[in-house]
């Protein structure tokens, strides 16, 4: 199952294939808990396949740890980080039975996740996310 949202920043609902029947199901997003809404929607979130980052981007993130990044980059790998999770979330939430318990369980991390996003300015920023994102078994790269 996935979105059929290519990219949005506000789309009125979201597709997804029935488990039951394979048809598409076209789900307002008003159902969904609003902690769980991305400041844009993808049909698949992970950076690869979004557009959000390029893989050179993943490149000079990942490929010289000591160097720092510019601030401006940072923002825009935050907003990506939070992007995928509330994405997966979202997803994750339509799908499972006990939706009030998956809640309850990934509130803290969203809240984490977008406490830090605020803030981020710097590489360790950006690690501090990843690693909130691992503890919640979730890898945006």
């Amino acid at each position: 199952m996935s979105f059929r949202v290519k990219s949005s920043k506000a789309p009125g609902y979201v597709i997804m294939r029935s488990v039951r029947t394979g048809q598409p199901v076209r789900i307002s997003v008003g159902v969904i808990p609003k902690i769980f809404w991305p400041d844009t929607w993808y049909e698949n979130p992970y950076w690869q396949f979004s557009g959000a980052l390029s893989k050179a981007d993943i490149m000079e993130f990942f490929g010289d740890t000591q160097r720092e990044i510019r601030a401006d980059f940072a923002h825009r790998l935050a907003t990506y980080i939070l992007d995928y999770v509330q994405n997966m979330a979202a997803i994750v939430w339509l799908m499972n039975p006990d939706r009030e318990g998956y809640l309850a369980n990934m509130r803290p991390c969203i809240e984490k996740l977008s406490a830090l996003k605020a803030k981020a300015k710097c590489r360790k920023d950006i690690m501090a996310m990843i690693s909130v994102c691992l503890d919640y078994a979730l890898d945006p790269f």
